[in-house]
C-alpha cells in the first residue's frame, strides 16, 4: 500500500456562502480521496474500510477517520439499501405543487412528516414544490393527494403516475482536478 499525503490546505473546507433563495448554504471543499471514498460507498456501502483503504492507498485508520468526519458533517447522511418497489407491487408518482410563498416553509414542515414521501424539493418555476411519493396503490395515491390538496397554502398541483422504473440510484459527486 502506497503512502498519500494531504496537507491541512488541500484537505476539506467549509465555505459558507448565499444560496440563490437567500439562506445560507453550508459547501464542503473535498478532496480527490473523499471523492473516491463516496463514490464507492454510494456505489456500495458495503464495502469494508480494509477495501477503502487498499483502493486510496491510505490507513484503514484514515479512512475510518475521513468517513466519520464526512458524517458528522452531514455530507453522509444515512448508508441505505436500494429496495425494488415493484417486488411490493407500489407505484411511483411525483406531485408538483404551487404554494403560496408566504406560507411554504408551513406546508413543507408539514411534507416532511409523510412517511410515503421519498423526496422533497424546493424548485423554480410555475410549481415552487416538487415530490416524489411511492404508495401500495392507486387508492392510497388518491387519498394521499386528497390529503396534501387540503394543506393550508397548497394553492394548485399537478401529479402524474409513472408507469414502470429504468433506473433509481444513488447520487455520485464527481472528483474535482
Amino acid at each position: 500500500m502506497g503512502n498519500t499525503h494531504h496537507n491541512d490546505e488541500n484537505r476539506s473546507r467549509i465555505e459558507s456562502k448565499r444560496n440563490s433563495s437567500g439562506g445560507d448554504k453550508v459547501l464542503m471543499k473535498l478532496d480527490e480521496i473523499d471523492i473516491l471514498v463516496l463514490r464507492v460507498l454510494a456505489e456500495d456501502a458495503r464495502t469494508t474500510l480494509r477495501e477503502l483503504a487498499e483502493k486510496t492507498g491510505l490507513a484503514v485508520s484514515t479512512i475510518h477517520s475521513r468517513i466519520t468526519k464526512l458524517i458528522s458533517e452531514g455530507v453522509i447522511e444515512k448508508f441505505a439499501v436500494v429496495i425494488d418497489p415493484e417486488k411490493f407491487g407500489y407505484i411511483t408518482s411525483f406531485i408538483l405543487l404551487d404554494v403560496d410563498t408566504a406560507k411554504t416553509r408551513d406546508v413543507l414542515e408539514e411534507l416532511v412528516k409523510k412517511e410515503c414521501l421519498l423526496e422533497v424539493y424546493e424548485s423554480l418555476g410555475k410549481f415552487n414544490i416538487v415530490l416524489k411519493v411511492r404508495v401500495k396503490d392507486f387508492e392510497a395515491l388518491r387519498n394521499f393527494i386528497n390529503e396534501i390538496s387540503e394543506i393550508d397554502g397548497v394553492m394548485e398541483f399537478e401529479w402524474f403516475l409513472t408507469t414502470k422504473r429504468y433506473k433509481e440510484d444513488t447520487w455520485k459527486p464527481e472528483v474535482e482536478l
